[in-house]
């Protein structure tokens, strides 16, 4: 009796918490229903053009000025906020609500460039540039990656010759002596406070989007942080401010009208003209000069002015900080010019040359297209810039409605910033009005002519910022310049129609898997049935409570722990009626046969569902996103599980009998279905050795063959989800895409979707370039307005839901993470077979029981793998291998071995029944 006390408290107090949980949904959907009304009158106000945004930003304004006060209250209990509510949600992840998610890897090169100071030494270059080449596939972090790296380079050398000048390193125990192992972990301590420092910005940055529950976290082991965005509409906005550096400088400035920029122009090109003379010219692109090594001499160099003219216009001996201009595609020829030694030369030695960030804007205000050059100055006694933006203690972003600058960035200095600003500004207003330039992460922002000093310690960028650019500016000013620069080496992108098409199959496979399990429980068990159904639900509604008080984020293989969930919990139900109807077929009462159901069943269901436990913490170790929450919703569920289908079933069925009533385990079909059944299995046991065996052997042939349909995940790449207008010819447009991605592996399989294809395409998967995602979708763009005749732009089938043909959703792995996820798969796979060897090994005692299963596991998963080898390719759907697979692989190891541990089960207990 008290065991049965102690379960109905726990059944009151579970019941009590999930309620309560589910319950704070009302309060945060007054809230956002309330910022909906804002948002709509404000919106009416706005222009056709503009109601969207408008509504969008609107909404987000009102919920960040209600996001830390209280907008609910329990009296005596607590308080919330609209944060605090929103964080108990339970939210939904990014392929079932759209949006985007990112891996984003530190790079600690430049960190170990500035830690040495800017070090020039030949070898520690060379290990700098073979540890950056290892990251691309290797699996340690980059400080080991490049310690081994400067083993090889100089191995006669130690790494404290490299890193014993610097102050800070001196007292952590640096000096010219230290061996290699010391200097190895102070820089690896630096290193990991420079990712903790990257990682606290990146969060601050995050939290000034506006997203709602965004989830961002660290993997420290690899210097690699996980940013989750969902709901974000725009991915190039996230893209900037999560790998922008903003690192902020104002550099005094030379003019071309000062003594000897303009001739020292005129000169180098003169030099690069006869530097060049004698070599044939590519009129297709670009040659190398002879004498210059790898520098690229431009087509243009044969004409009447020299290579580094003919790419570059000069704004002529004018009073202006803007020495020239030149289209983009020319920026990297002119640079390669410029950093000639010969040519150096000619220019001031304190001078660094700089591009804008932005191409310039005709009198009319339509781009030209063109980017302005400027010559910087290093101030007196400093090696770069005059003042840092460190000194920056808030920034805002305003609308300039009397000077007509339009959007500008205002910013306030601290006392020592201010002081730097104002030396700054006197010194180019007493030299003639002289411009002051703002650079931002390398770029010239603007470069503003100085009037008056400003001793204020206030300043104001104007860069033809759309209002969002300059928003985001701001923050990222506000929150300060990350301390290492990041890029992101894996990025998925869902579309929002996508995410509500994936909201309602998923809730239409839950609900009709729901019904199936009901009708069949109330049709086969009768009352029991029903009993079971009871329980079943109660298991939902414990389950979904947990995940939200935990803040969980649900996605696809979420719903499918869900519904798997169900299985285990009914299969427990099974389990219970099947010993029960024994029970009563030898005559025994109903009260008796209960409790002993009940009690000899008890051996098998937690031997049953424990197996399938192990496998959910083997996905939950080694999984990654969202196979991980596919493993925390299993492990919740079985939990949950044995506690409704064991203890809250059992209370239910006691009870009904207490008031006297009868109940049934089995319907007028199902009473006898089964009695008098008896097949000779073992006798079987060949021709199953054979067909199996068939199976197998075509299937190893096959792999090594034929082998898999690799996804993304396993391979690395990128993988589109493009939906067109119109019906198009799958066969065109693989060859138009083939062509375009220059020939490299390129597959089209059109998904379930009316006129919806999925394109993936290892083209430029070693590219850690930040230009690499607008180069594949230029490919992506040319290959299908070739093969459907259209005229689509990037901008409209990236950002565009609206647009005929779109891309619903985008993947990008890098070859970095598809390695971790091979690696992880197979860890797991492993694992996840020892783990129930040994669990079985210590249940049964016996290493042939262990042995047994783990073989019929081996054998249903080479079946498995078996069909995806043999069939990819020919059955009318996908066979692809990627994560979601490798956690199906794993359930199926999970659930096989609970039929398994069953049978297990009934054998002990005969044996133990029949000892002779």
């Amino acid at each position: 009796m008290q065991a049965k006390g102690l379960v109905k408290f726990f059944l009151v107090l579970i019941t009590v918490i999930c309620l309560y949980q589910i319950m704070l949904l009302i309060p945060t959907r007054s809230v956002e229903s309330a910022a909906d009304s804002y948002a709509q009158k404000v919106a009416a106000k706005a222009t056709v053009a503009d109601k969207n945004a408008a509504t969008k930003i609107a909404r987000t304004q009102f919920l960040d000025s209600v996001s830390t006060e209280t907008v609910f209250s329990i009296p005596l209990l607590k308080s919330y906020t609209y944060e605090q509510l929103k964080k108990a949600q339970l939210g939904l992840g990014l392929d079932l609500k759209g949006g985007m998610s990112v891996l984003l890897q530190v790079d600690l090169r430049d960190f170990l460039l500035a830690i040495s100071e800017n070090s020039s030494d030949v070898d520690f270059k060379k290990a700098l540039d073979g540890a950056s080449a290892r990251m691309t596939n290797a699996q340690a972090d980059y400080i080991s990656l490049f310690a081994e790296e400067f083993k090889k380079a100089a191995p006669a050398r130690k790494l404290a010759e490299i890193f014993y000048r610097n102050e800070s390193l001196k007292t952590k125990g640096v000096n010219f002596d230290s061996p290699d192992a010391t200097v190895v972990n102070v820089l690896r301590n630096s290193a990991t406070e420079t990712v903790s420092q990257t990682f606290e910005r990146l969060k601050q940055r995050i939290d000034e989007i506006g997203v709602v529950q965004p989830n961002i976290s660290l993997d420290a082991a690899r210097d690699i942080i996980v940013v989750e965005l969902p709901g974000i509409e725009n991915p190039q906005r996230a893209r900037n401010m999560l790998q922008s550096q903003a690192r902020l400088e104002f550099w005094e400035v030379y003019r071309a009208s000062d003594p000897g920029i303009y001739a020292a122009f005129q000169e180098a090109d003169k030099r690069l003209k006869a530097a060049s003379t004698g070599v044939v010219v590519d009129t297709a692109s670009t040659i190398a000069a002879t004498d210059t090594s790898k520098t690229k001499v431009d087509s243009l160099a044969a004409s009447q002015l020299g290579p580094l003219l003919s790419a570059l216009t000069l704004a002529g001996q004018q009073p202006t900080a803007m020495i020239g201009s030149a289209p983009k595609n020319r920026i990297d020829v002119i640079n390669g010019f410029l950093a000639q030694p010969y040519v150096r030369a000619l220019f001031p030695r304190d001078l660094e040359f700089r591009w804008a960030q932005k191409p310039s804007n005709d009198d009319k205000g339509n781009s030209t297209g063109k980017y302005e050059l400027y010559c910087l100055r290093r101030s007196r006694g400093v090696s770069g810039a005059a003042l840092e933006g460190e000194r920056v203690t808030n920034a805002s972003s305003n609308f300039d409605t009397q000077g007509g600058q339009g959007v500008t960035v205002s910013l306030k200095m601290d006392g020592e910033g201010a002081r730097q600003w104002g030396a700054l500004t006197t010194r180019a207003a007493a030299d003639q009005n002289r411009e002051v330039a703002i650079v931002l992460d390398d770029k010239v922002v603007s470069a503003p002519r100085v009037i008056n000093p400003i001793t204020t310690g206030d300043s104001q960028i104007t860069g033809s910022f759309t209002s969002q650019e300059g928003a985001d500016l701001a923050n990222i000013l506000k929150v300060g310049k990350l301390p290492a620069r990041t890029r992101i080496i894996s990025e998925s992108i869902v579309g929002p129609s996508l995410g509500q098409e994936n909201i309602n199959k998923s809730l239409m496979a839950l609900m009709i898997s729901l019904l199936a399990v009901v009708l069949f429980m109330g049709w086969y068990y009768s009352t029991g049935g029903w009993v079971a159904n009871v329980a079943l639900l109660a298991n939902l509604f414990f389950l979904v409570g947990a995940l939200t008080s935990s803040g969980f984020v649900l996605t696809l293989p979420g719903m499918a722990g869900i519904v798997l969930t169900m299985g285990m919990a009914v299969d427990a139900n099974v389990i219970i009626y099947e010993r029960i109807r024994e029970e009563l077929r030898e005559g025994k009462s109903l009260a008796l046969a209960v409790n002993e159901g009940f009690k000899n069943s008890m051996s098998a269901i937690i031997d049953g569902n424990v197996t399938t436990l192990l496998t959910a913490v083997v996905l939950i170790i080694f999984g990654i996103g969202p196979i991980k929450g596919f493993g925390v919703v299993l492990a919740i569920g079985i939990i949950f599980t044995l506690f409704t289908a064991v203890l809250f079933s059992r209370l239910i069925i006691e009870w009904w009998m207490g008031k006297g009533n009868n109940i049934k385990f089995f319907s007028a079909f199902s009473d006898r279905i089964f009695e008098g059944f008896s097949t000779d299995w073992m006798k079987m046991r060949k021709k199953a050795y054979l067909f199996s065996g068939l199976i197998i052997f075509a299937g190893v042939v096959s792999m090594f063959v034929r082998g898999f349909e690799l996804g993304v995940d396993f391979k690395g790449g990128i993988s589109y989800n493009v939906k067109f207008d119109k019906a198009v010819d799958d066969s065109k447009l693989r060859t138009e895409l083939t062509q375009a991605f220059d020939n490299q592996s390129t597959v089209v399989k059109a998904v379930n979707t009316e006129n919806t294809f999925n394109i993936t395409t290892s083209y430029l998967v070693n590219d850690v370039t930040a230009e690499r995602e607008d180069k594949i979708a230029t490919k992506l763009v040319e290959g299908i307005n070739k093969a459907t005749g259209s005229a689509l732009t990037i901008e409209a089938i990236r950002n565009s839901e609206s647009a005929a043909t779109h891309i619903i959703s985008a993947n990008t792995v890098g070859p970095t993470v598809a390695d971790d996820i091979k690696k992880s798969a197979y860890w797991a796979g492993i694992i996840g077979m020892l783990v129930i060897f040994l669990y079985i090994l210590l249940r049964f005692n016996r290493w042939q029981y262990s042995a047994g299963g783990v073989i019929a596991l081996a054998h249903d998963v080479l079946i498995t793998l078996s069909f995806f080898s043999l069939f990819h390719g020919i059955l009318p759907f996908s066979m692809e291998i990627d994560q979601a697979f490798i956690a199906a692989i794993l359930t199926i190891i999970g659930y096989s071995i609970n039929d398994t541990v069953i049978v297990y089960d009934r054998i002990r207990e005969y044996m133990r029944r029949y000892s002779k």
